[in-house]
């Protein structure tokens, strides 16, 4: 067996161990439910008689506290017994804590219906103590309807409009009744008869309890061997190690002389364009692999590079200009004298 299937189920098998864990927990129910006082008075046990018994009923945990840590003195003095272990193993929690829980509390997959409403009665308990009975059942009642997970049988209860949680549970009860027999039962829950929260007697306590024990050391060592690193299987034939197959590539390609067979850095001709070797390309799966050039077509073949052209316009001749003489100044004209007048002709 490989190390990642015994691991898987290892992990498989610890699940199973621990749900298998919580529901033994959850039917064993708590110390309390077993009325000690009520059976040594009706037994007429005295507190030497008492104290015998209870030693002789511890298991784990209480006993290692009771053998290990409490002193002879006060194992011997039944009252200072019994404060020794309430004090260490008594559950102290806040009504809030109580609260809390049972705003959470759903009907588990395979919880019976009667289990399920006890289990409400006893957080609305604890988490109203100060509350007066009429409203602990409104509480009780609206969170047992709320827990049930299944809307139709929360609306036929809640149409009956139940005034306690006693009276809420029978409706539950048969309305499972009538879905099994109907056969539309769109989820299986487990009913069991009315019972008292009492009614669990020694033998069955004892059964229980060992069930738990054997279940908590079974853990422990799938855990243990869940912990350790995987040992090599001597039946497993060893691992050999996988040979490198060479790979299908080309030989190198000089960037320099492009000539096969060696690189640029090793080219015993003289570096061209200026003395810059061109960067080689490089790819993943073929680093020294450059794509083929196609060949080039002869020079005659080549079209000539795109020349554009202005179109032809008919522009008029140029004006032929005269050149321009020079300056040249001339000299000023001379009057010629006017006649002159004769006075004489007028008179």
């Amino acid at each position: 067996m490989s190390p990642r299937k015994r691991k898987a189920d290892l992990e498989r098998e610890i699940r199973e161990l621990k749900a298998e864990l919580s529901i033994a927990k959850k039917q064993i129910g708590k110390p309390n439910d077993i009325d000690n006082d009520n059976d040594a008075t009706t037994c007429g046990w005295e507190e030497s008689e008492q104290r015998v018994r209870l030693l002789t009923c511890l298991r784990g945990d209480a006993a290692d506290f009771v053998f290990q840590q409490l002193a002879p003195d006060d194992i011997a003095d039944f009252v200072n017994l019994i404060s020794a272990l309430e004090h260490r193993f008594a559950a102290r929690k806040t009504p809030s804590t109580f609260v809390s829980q049972l705003e959470l509390r759903r009907l588990g997959q395979k919880e019976s219906i009667a289990d399920y409403a006890a289990d409400i009665r006893r957080l609305t308990t604890f988490g109203y103590p100060t509350a007066d009975a009429a409203t602990r059942e409104m509480i009780g009642t609206r969170h047992f309807l709320r827990g049930l997970g299944d809307s139709s049988m929360a609306m036929a209860i809640g149409m009956r409009e139940p005034s306690t949680l006693q009276e809420a549970r029978e409706i539950a009860e048969r309305f499972h009744h009538l879905q099994e027999e109907s056969g539309r039962g769109a989820r299986q829950i487990r009913s069991v008869s009315a019972t008292s929260e009492d009614a669990v007697n020694n033998e069955k306590y004892i059964e229980l309890r060992r069930r738990i024990i054997s279940i908590d050391e079974r853990i422990e060592q799938l855990t243990k061997l869940f912990l350790q690193p995987p040992r090599d299987d001597p039946e497993r034939p060893a691992r050999q190690p996988r040979e490198q197959q060479p790979r299908d590539r080309p030989p190198p390609r000089c960037y320099n002389c492009q000539k096969l067979g060696h690189l640029a850095r090793n080219c015993r001709v003289p570096p061209q364009n200026g003395g810059q070797i061109p960067a080689p390309q490089y790819f993943s799966s073929r680093p020294n692999w450059v794509p083929q050039q196609p060949p080039q077509p002869p020079q005659w073949q080549q079209p000539l590079p795109f020349q554009p052209q202005l179109p032809q316009q008919q522009f008029p001749p140029p004006r032929q200009w005269q050149q321009r003489v020079p300056f040249q100044p001339q000299p000023p004209k001379q009057q010629a004298a006017e006649p002159a007048r004769d006075n004489t002709s007028g008179n």
